[in-house]
């Protein structure tokens, strides 16, 4: 890869100058005007030219590099654009064309003219190229294995969890080969992520151990990461994300968490949750990476969402500090690409995966904020004010369902099943009506001022969780007809764990002759975990605990025969899980004095979603799948 230096003084150093966006508040008009923040430019300057022309070129910048704004008219936009530039703080520019973000609150956003030493982001990538190839034996797929799994991960993961902007990545990949969008670390996050969607024995190093799929990827992408996390760019958020998603999958919940923590921090390093649409207006940015950018935001966002709610903890990325735009829901014409390339790569129209993902992000935006603060450790709400804020955000979140775009319902009854990513929106839409009112019941958490379960649905929490559980059921069941369970995303694991639960509370609390549709429903639910497990062994650990519960509320969930349903794959499977876990068990009970018994790990199983509320008296409607 060609450099280029510009020129500079002999007592400079090779390091890049941050640009600033923001002034100190304090220096109000005089400085405004010296640091311009209007989008009208001058004729750029040279050592611009030189940035703008290295960035088209994919060539790498080694001087320190300043860009200069013009001086800004009297205009009526000056106290707004101060106000957005505060809000912004400001950006140091990498080698690569990246973005660095310093917010308001730091220093550096204040002081002028202070060079600032950002770490060469293609040092760092070819540091992690060299260290895999000190790994023995590492794996190289062939070009069709390669192609077997991206088609996989096109289908079945991306176009759910949209992190990856497709047609720059494919493009990069088989047309251009410019390493800017298509990269050895996240091609093989991408490996190891969608080895699990597939059958196939040589993607697993155990080949009877489906829970081995995609171990041969981690290594590598491990070493890459270990280098490029010293100075990320976007594909290194992505590819960290997509690695939080496999040790998901292998039931390594910590290590998942860390990795996806990793890449919400990351994001924010680069300021992904900033606006960056004045970058791309100046040509800084190319317009092309301000969608990448804005794509692989809104994807951590969601995963980051979804993940801390399955834990149980708190969220990394905050609504408040979001300016970023939402992507484009746009279809990009790609003559470059074979028709073999665009049947893989295309399964679905870009435009409406973009739709999808963004109403995802506004349901995570309408609740979060309330569910966040109710299941708080400490709480600062009043009763009557978390009352009010309950019933504002289902009827906000009920609407906003209702008004979904038609192309994004889905109906049994129609000929022509809608994309399997829809049918993970409804699945979470649920999933989040539940989350609001399922902590009421005081069978689910003891010694709080909470009341009891009502099967017949009188009282509003119970309605309200009984009906969006039997809607997960309905929509499982759907998906099955119309997929394949082995191919559900691992984010499915979490709403049909979730209403299990209230199934097998509507079986325990329910009248005898009211039982048996709610154990069928519940059957779905156990039945859909067990055909996830050979992807995801996250399901497993869902399963187990079911079976837990209901030993302890002595309900027998295979009374009606669901053992005859399974198949012996996925019970043995299952029953692999469960001996690695009770030799986990023994070891651990070796070494420490302290027992706990099954009641009282479901108790801290359960305090993860605890806290206090009281009924409200009012009634919702809820959408019809039938």
């Amino acid at each position: 890869m060609a450099t280029i230096v510009v020129p500079e003084s002999k007592d400079q150093r090779f390091i890049r100058k941050r640009i600033t966006l923001a002034c100190n508040g304090c220096r109000a008009k005089r400085t405004r005007k010296r640091l311009a923040l209007s989008t009208d430019l001058p004729e750029t300057s040279p050592v611009e030219g030189e940035l703008l022309r290295a960035r088209d070129e994919g060539i790498t910048i080694t001087s320190r590099v300043e860009l200069v704004p013009a001086p800004a008219d009297n205009s009526e936009e000056d106290s707004s654009m101060e106000e957005l530039a505060d809000a912004l703080g400001c950006f140091t520019l990498g080698d690569y064309g990246e973005l660095r973000f310093f917010g308001a609150s730091s220093n550096f956003s204040i002081i002028q003219n202070h060079s600032l030493r950002v770490s060469s982001s293609m040092n760092a990538r070819n540091r992690g190229i060299a260290a895999v190839r000190q790994i023995p034996n590492p794996c190289e797929p062939s070009h069709e294995l390669r192609d077997h799994l991206l088609s996989l991960f096109w289908r079945w993961q991306n176009s759910w969890q949209y992190i990856v902007p497709r047609d720059s990545f494919i493009l990069d990949l088989y047309v251009e080969k410019t390493g800017r969008y298509c990269t050895p670390l996240l091609l093989s996050a991408i490996y190891a992520l969608a080895s699990r969607y597939s059958p196939r024995p040589e993607l697993r190093t155990n080949p009877d151990d489906p829970n081995t799929a995609g171990e041969m990827f981690i290594a590598p992408a491990q070493a890459m990461l270990h280098c490029e996390y010293e100075a990320p760019t976007t594909s290194t958020v992505q590819a960290a994300a997509l690695l939080g998603l496999y040790w998901a999958a292998v039931d390594r919940e910590s290590l998942g968490f860390m990795y996806i923590g990793m890449a919400s921090r990351m994001a924010m390093n680069l300021g992904l949750h900033s606006d960056c649409s004045k970058y791309v207006s100046r040509g800084i940015v190319s317009e092309e990476d301000g969608e990448a950018r804005n794509v692989a935001f809104w994807g951590i966002y969601v995963l980051d969402k979804l993940y801390c709610l399955g834990m149980g903890r708190p969220a990394g990325i905050q609504e408040y500090n979001i300016t970023a735009k939402k992507p484009k829901s746009l279809d990009r014409s790609l003559p470059a690409l074979t028709k073999e390339q665009n049947l893989i790569s295309q399964p679905f129209p870009s435009s409406h995966i973009t739709d999808n993902a963004m109403h995802m992000c506004e349901i995570l935006i309408i609740t979060s904020e309330v569910i966040d603060q109710l299941y708080a450790q400490r709480q600062t709400w009043t009763d009557r004010e978390r009352d009010e804020r309950i019933m504002q955000t289902h009827l906000r979140l009920v609407k906003f369902f209702d008004h979904l775009p038609k192309n994004l319902k889905i109906s049994e009854s129609s000929l022509q099943p809608a994309p399997p990513y829809v049918y993970q929106l409804h699945l979470q839409y649920h999933v989040s009506i539940i989350l609001l009112h399922r902590p009421f019941f005081r069978i689910l958490y003891r010694g709080r001022k909470t009341g009891d379960y009502d099967p017949e649905g009188k009282e509003v929490h119970s309605q309200s969780c009984k009906v969006s559980a039997g809607k997960i059921s309905t929509i499982l069941r759907i998906y099955k007809k119309n997929f394949k369970n082995r191919h559900m995303p691992i984010s499915a694991v979490h709403p049909a764990f979730t209403a299990a639960i209230i199934h097998l509370l509507d079986v325990k609390t329910a009248l005898p002759h009211a039982q048996s549709g709610a154990m069928k429903r519940l059957g779905i639910c156990i039945k859909t975990l067990y055909e996830m497990n050979e992807n995801w062994d996250w399901a497993n650990r869902s399963i187990r605990a079911i079976q837990s519960l209901a030993t302890q509320w002595k309900v027998d969930i295979w009374a009606s025969g669901l053992a005859n349903d399974i198949s012996k794959e996925h019970q043995q499977q299952f029953e692999r899980y469960s001996k690695e876990c009770r030799s986990t068990s023994l070891i651990a009970e070796e070494g420490t004095a302290a027992q706990s018994t099954g009641v009282e790990m479901l108790d801290e199983a359960f305090n993860i979603w605890s806290y206090e509320q009281s009924a409200l008296d009012v009634a919702f409607n809820f959408p019809d799948y039938d």
